[in-house]
């Protein structure tokens, strides 16, 4: 065995398989370390996938701020948030104020901004939406009224005098004539530094927001030439002729033409940026307004109100001491309103009929007075049938007496209490078939059923104090009127002998 190596062949094949094993044991560990990282970020990814679900992704930045993981509640409030802390300072020669986002007409919708924080990793891969090193900035969407923000920065740094003023017109209801007032240039701060710096915190709410401003000339928009000319064709308009009716005839029949005075109240100017000029228009809301109480006044028919008179005490009716009668009211004002504005805006002359509608009347009930027995009280009258006098009371004090007189016994004057119901100053009294005439009567005062105090001037020739009428108290005229004028409806008439 001289001269062999002293490794047996058994011991060399251990040595192989020895040396085969270690890279597979190598490749296995590597493997399996390789699987359980992927199976780790697999569910880490999971867990941030599942974890931002309805959440602002990693990265996400509003206004630049950080709001990764918020939900949309928290990113509304956020975006409110940054909108109220807003603050600026602006400064002008020297003079500097200090000015919120409403004062600068900064208006934002925090809910709008909140859905685009959430949808700021939309259309990414899965890895670049949860990067919070990848970026995704949203600014805050912002709107600026810059006609709010260039009246604040006028009122802040412009002094009254040095304002610009457009040349204007007026009516004047003491001459009825338009005047002009004259134009002026003026200034205007340059408004462009604080729209830039608004938008620039809108991006990033962390930046400045201290800026300086200047002003520059401001020329009027409206010359006094171009008021002069409004002023002329508005005049023109004054003398448009305009008239309501009503459509009726007869008594009821009303019509009226609008003053000229009226339709200077009503005309406004209004500055046209693209033209220059002064367009003319008409207040429509203050010619509703002034038209309602016009036409009620001059076109349509109040109601009369009925007066029913009660016996004292009681729900029965003595009689009707005011007669209801239905009115006319206005019945679309809108479309008088739309006719009168149609006419001014094309200058053309316009006669408007009014639609009207009725308006019923209202009934009071009243009852007359009833205290007879005190001095200077209630109204009544004494109708003695024997001594043939009728004597008139307030209270228990006497008015008057006056001789009359009475119904015949075939048609006696009756006894009793009774009211006066019905007046007329002039009638033709009728008797029946069986006893027919016709009198002319004046001042005729009814107190039951068809027995009145009524002049009788064919009594005359007679005398008085007898028993020759139908039954009514037949009196001289002139003493009959003062009957008729004395008693109102209601007035208690006591005959008896």
């Amino acid at each position: 065995m001289t001269g062999q190596s002293g490794v047996t062949p058994g011991a060399r094949h251990a040595d192989a398989r020895q040396s085969t094993a270690r890279p597979r044991r190598a490749l296995i560990i590597t493997a399996a370390a390789v699987f359980s990282l992927v199976t780790i970020l697999t569910g880490v990814v999971a867990w941030a996938s599942h974890y931002y679900a309805g959440k602002a992704a990693p990265g996400t930045h509003l206004a630049g701020e950080d709001v990764g993981g918020l939900t949309a509640g928290q990113l509304t409030e956020r975006a409110a948030a940054i909108l109220a802390q807003f603050n600026a300072t602006l400064t002008q020669n020297g003079q500097s104020v200090q000015a919120s986002a409403a004062d600068l007409g900064l208006t934002a919708d925090p809910a709008a901004a909140a859905a685009a924080a959430l949808a700021a990793a939309d259309g990414q891969p899965l890895l670049q939406r949860l990067n919070p090193w990848l970026a995704k900035d949203v600014a805050l969407n912002g709107r600026i009224d810059q006609a709010a923000l260039r009246d604040f920065l006028d009122q802040a740094f412009i002094p009254p005098d040095e304002v610009t003023q457009d040349a204007s017109v007026a009516f004047d209801p003491a001459t009825s004539q338009f005047t002009v007032r004259p134009s002026r240039t003026g200034l205007r701060t340059q408004i462009r530094p604080a729209v830039k710096m608004i938008e620039a915190y809108l991006a990033d709410a962390a930046g400045s927001t201290s800026i300086g401003l200047t002003v520059e000339p401001n020329p009027p928009l409206v010359t006094d030439q171009a008021a002069a000319n409004a002023a002329s064709q508005a005049e023109q308009d004054l003398s448009r002729l305009i008239i309501f009716d009503n459509g009726q005839t007869g008594y009821k029949s009303r019509t009226y033409q609008l003053p000229a005075d009226m339709i200077g109240n009503w005309t406004r100017f209004q500055a046209n940026p693209a033209t220059g000029e002064l367009d003319i228009s008409y207040d429509t809301e203050l010619i509703t307004e002034q038209l309602s109480a016009l036409l009620a006044e001059k076109v349509t028919i109040s109601p009369r109100q009925q007066i029913e008179v009660l016996v004292p005490g009681s729900t029965k009716l003595i009689g009707i001491s005011q007669w209801g009668l239905n009115g006319l009211k206005l019945a679309d004002l809108a479309s008088v309103t739309e006719q009168v504005n149609n006419a001014l805006v094309a200058g053309q002359d316009a006669t408007i009929q009014v639609p009207l509608e009725t308006d019923e009347f209202e009934t009071e009930t009243v009852e007359p007075p009833s205290n007879y027995d005190e001095p200077d009280g209630a109204k009544w009258i004494d109708v003695n049938r024997t001594a043939f006098t009728a004597t008139l009371y307030q209270g228990t004090t006497e008015v008057a007496t006056y001789t009359m007189s009475i119904g015949k016994p075939s048609t006696p004057t009756p006894t009793g209490e009774y009211y006066v119901y019905l007046k007329y100053e002039h009638q033709i009294m009728r008797g029946p078939a069986s006893d027919p005439y016709e009198s002319p009567t004046d001042w005729i005062s009814y107190f039951n059923g068809g027995v009145a105090f009524h002049s009788a001037p064919w009594n005359e020739p007679n005398g008085w104090q007898q028993a020759v009428s139908h039954g009514c108290v037949n009196m001289r005229t002139a003493e009959a009127k003062i009957v008729y004028d004395f008693a109102p409806i209601g007035t208690k008439v006591v005959v008896h002998d």
